[in-house]
């Protein structure tokens, strides 16, 4: 709380717009709900059901389903394969966003606000809990030169989950998030 309202200054935060990606379909409705309700009270929300992703497009949702899990069964869904022997998987194909797209436009209208540069009051703040995509995720946005776009990234790892898909990068996403903790990254756990 505290480095939010250092980066956000003390409520009320009228100038801030919360933009959110939610790729589980489980949680759609109250998601709906929230927003709809948070837009009510004069609150700038968007809320995309869509993954955070390398691309856009739709890729494979994995959610896991069964009486023990039914309580929990959004917790640890994910676009990465990676479910315990024990617990049924349902796969559903889920729309996926490019983040570096998202910050690119972001930037975009924010240089508009501060007068064509982001050298005003305008701050970008993205908190990821992605299930193991930041390993695919971190990466691509270093690569696309869109990761410093925010002025800061809390982010949940999953270094458990690194090579759960055979199309995992091999540890740069652990890399980088190494090295740019403390600096860009802090992880959340």
């Amino acid at each position: 709380v505290f480095e939010f309202e250092q980066m956000f200054g003390p409520a009320p935060r009228c100038g801030v717009c919360a933009i959110g990606l939610e790729a589980n379909p489980r949680h759609a409705t109250r998601l709906r709900t929230l927003e709809a309700q948070l837009r009510a009270a004069g609150a700038s929300v968007l809320i995309l059901r869509a993954a955070a992703w390398t691309s856009d497009g739709s890729v494979a949702f994995h959610t896991r389903i069964g009486a023990a899990d039914e309580a929990n069964a959004g917790w640890g869904a994910r676009l990465v394969h990676r479910m315990t022997a024990t617990r049924t998987r349902t796969v559903v194909r889920t729309a996926t966003l490019d983040v570096s797209r998202v910050l690119l436009k972001v930037e975009r209208e924010l240089s508009g606000i501060d007068g064509g540069s982001r050298t005003g009051a305008s701050k970008v703040f993205v908190k990821l809990d992605i299930e193991g995509s930041e390993n695919f995720l971190l990466p691509h946005l270093a690569f696309t030169q869109t990761l410093c776009i925010a002025d800061k990234i809390y982010a949940e790892l999953h270094p458990h989950l690194q090579n759960a898909d055979p199309a995992s990068d091999g540890g740069l996403g652990k890399m980088l998030a190494t090295r740019m903790h403390g600096e860009l990254l802090h992880q959340l756990n």
